[in-house]
């Protein structure tokens, strides 16, 4: 890498042999070694890098999205690629990159094409400016495959760029709640959250007043709350106490999985708004209802394992062990 960075193009023919083993390194069954190589690939790009070459490891890097597991750390090095390449190759057919991106894109668990095509959408404007109408047409006419790969997509895009000034954005993401497909609602969910990435201070009071008036969705929304809220890690949240309101009143609730929910919102609440989570939480330890009893038992265990905020866990701590002693078998 050392070498590549300081001498480049005057390197000559070595660059290609460069280039050939880096590419022959990218396997999906060493992610470490692919690491290696991704890195120095995205320095390749920059200047050095045939035609040939790159439509190999243009394929060769996407096929990375096949490992049985691939960790964060790799999917960065998979978009700081795309990343170089939309920003110093410009005669690629890139919308031809992206149509093969697209049908990878089978189901909500495959989000790195729809991340790979955020990229290199957000990084060409030209592209973007088509792209974005593109999907979000297709967010409500399009057929099933093309709303869940738009919905996907528009997501990745949202936590990249702000997309409020599309317009009726959250209008069109509600109305996907409705669709009879479960995959279709679930991505409609994760879209609504992933948007708010790009301009939490717009899209944030919409999500809160339809999860008010949204009965029968509340459990989509309140995924699209803990999105919004994963995404403001690393500071406190504004209008916090409107937010527990909602989070607290359906703690309560009679259906386990909002119940799930919320309690894993209340644990990511807590790294960056300790002080305030512990007063509301101390106080809901003593309700007398057994839902909101196992609802913070478990907001405590998610808070545990996302925060290193030890003084405030403390103050919650015994608590927690009361709730170990609680008579009914289901809250301890």
């Amino acid at each position: 890498m050392a070498i590549v960075n300081k001498y480049g193009g005057s390197l000559g023919a070595l660059i290609s042999d460069i280039t050939d083993a880096s590419l022959y390194c990218l396997n999906p069954e060493n992610l470490s070694v692919s690491d290696y190589s991704l890195d120095l690939l995205s320095e390749l790009v920059k200047n050095h890098v045939s035609k040939p070459q790159l439509t190999i490891g243009i394929q060769k890097v996407a096929d990375l999205g096949n490992a049985s597991f691939i960790n964060e750390g790799t999917v960065e090095w998979i978009l700081k690629f795309f990343t170089q390449l939309a920003t110093n190759v410009k005669d690629l057919n890139y919308k031809d990159i992206i149509h093969d991106l697209q049908g990878k894109i089978v189901s909500i668990k495959t989000t790195l094409p729809a991340k790979i095509i955020a990229t290199i959408v957000t990084v060409i404007p030209a592209l973007y400016s088509a792209y974005i109408a593109e999907y979000d047409k297709t967010l409500t006419t399009g057929d099933n495959d093309k709303k869940l790969m738009s919905a996907i997509v528009i997501g990745e895009i949202g936590k990249r760029k702000d997309l409020s000034a599309l317009k009726d954005i959250v209008k069109r993401i509600d109305k996907m709640f409705l669709d009879e497909n479960a995959q279709i609602r679930q991505a409609a969910s994760h879209c609504l959250g992933s948007i708010s990435h790009g301009n939490v201070d717009f899209f944030f009071p919409k999500v809160l007043e339809l999860i008010k008036q949204d009965i029968p969705h509340k459990y989509l929304l309140l995924v699209s709350i803990n999105d919004i809220i994963v995404a403001n890690r690393g500071k406190e949240f504004e209008n916090i106490n409107g937010l527990l309101d909602i989070l607290f009143e359906n703690a309560n609730s009679e259906e386990e999985n909002i119940r799930n929910v919320v309690a894993e919102c209340l644990g990511w609440l807590f790294p960056d708004n300790g002080t305030v989570m512990v007063i509301e939480l101390t106080d809901k330890f003593n309700s007398p209802s057994k839902n909101m009893l196992t609802t913070v038992g478990k907001a405590l265990k998610y808070a545990v394992q996302k925060n290193n905020d030890v003084a405030n866990l403390k103050e919650i701590v015994p608590n927690y062990l009361d709730l170990c002693r609680n008579e009914d078998m289901e809250v301890r």
